[in-house]
């Protein structure tokens, strides 16, 4: 472990460090398609794709795959979170760390009028995919459409953190001073209340500093920005992991914290605080 790591620490009981895997090019984008897709390429269904194509999901009410963003694209793009040639309803379901969490998630029409509008758009559809080379994009479609109008009377309450206890906001971090720190505690918790909920993939993008999509890559001073997003991520994991522990939920669950690749000191052109 490292002392930058020291809410980390109380859960080392709990891990698993990985250090013998490497990648196959030095650059971020095609790093992280090979974390997301297996290929440096991409052009691939991503891991959660993948596991809501072979699994499903739990509840009927949510996608299978969420993505709790950052409000930043990664390298690679959106490719990496996509369902590639596997239908479109397995690709990621993005929930923003700020303001409204999913757009148009509140209805603007009551239940009946906007289940009439389903059905004809359904119907519409249907018949358009019958006379298409690709009836299954046109399946995904629609699914996506009947999920979204589910999501409708879930989704507000799953992602309003405001009703978690005190001592669990803070044990997560969300009293913190900084916003950063502040939005990735909460999608931590949105990320346990996903779990809860029933849904099988669900990945947290860390936090971008100053227009850097690439965060954890630091080129110079390094000491200085490896402790800001230490200080911003570390404690939200650690809760997270704790708290799936004392729900007993972790032995169901796998917590994966990467990158798509790292640099040593050595390579840094300024390594001072």
């Amino acid at each position: 472990m490292s002392d930058l790591f020291p809410h980390l620490a109380n859960v080392a009981d709990h891990l698993c460090v990985v250090r013998s895997m490497v990648g196959e090019l030095p650059l971020h984008g095609q790093s992280n398609l090979l974390l997301h897709t297996g290929r440096v390429l991409g052009q691939a269904p991503s891991i959660g794709a993948w596991i809501s194509y072979g699994l499903g999901t739990e509840n009927a009410n949510l996608p299978a795959y969420v993505l709790l963003n950052n409000d930043w694209v990664p390298n690679g793009g959106l490719e990496n979170f996509g369902s590639s040639f596997l239908p479109a309803s397995h690709q990621a379901t993005t929930m923003r760390a700020k303001g409204t969490a999913v757009d148009n998630i509140v209805p603007q029409d009551l239940p009946a009028l906007q289940r009439q509008k389903l059905a004809l758009l359904a119907e519409s559809d249907a018949a358009f995919g019958a006379q298409t080379s690709n009836p299954q994009a046109i399946e995904a479609a629609i699914a996506n459409y009947e999920t979204a109008f589910r999501m409708q009377s879930i989704v507000p309450d799953l992602a309003d953190i405001s009703r978690e206890p005190e001592h669990i906001q803070k044990l997560y971090g969300v009293d913190s001073t900084d916003e950063h720190q502040r939005f990735y505690a909460t999608q931590a918790i949105r990320a346990r209340r996903l779990v809860e909920a029933g849904v099988r993939f669900v990945e947290i993008t860390c936090p971008s500093f100053d227009g850097n999509n690439s965060p954890w890559d630091q080129h110079t001073h390094l000491k200085l920005n490896h402790e800001k997003n230490a200080r911003v991520t570390e404690q939200s994991v650690a809760a997270l992991i704790t708290d799936l522990h004392q729900r007993g939920l972790l032995d169901e669950t796998i917590v994966l914290w990467a990158g798509e690749m790292g640099r040593t000191p050595a390579v840094a052109a300024i390594n001072d605080s």
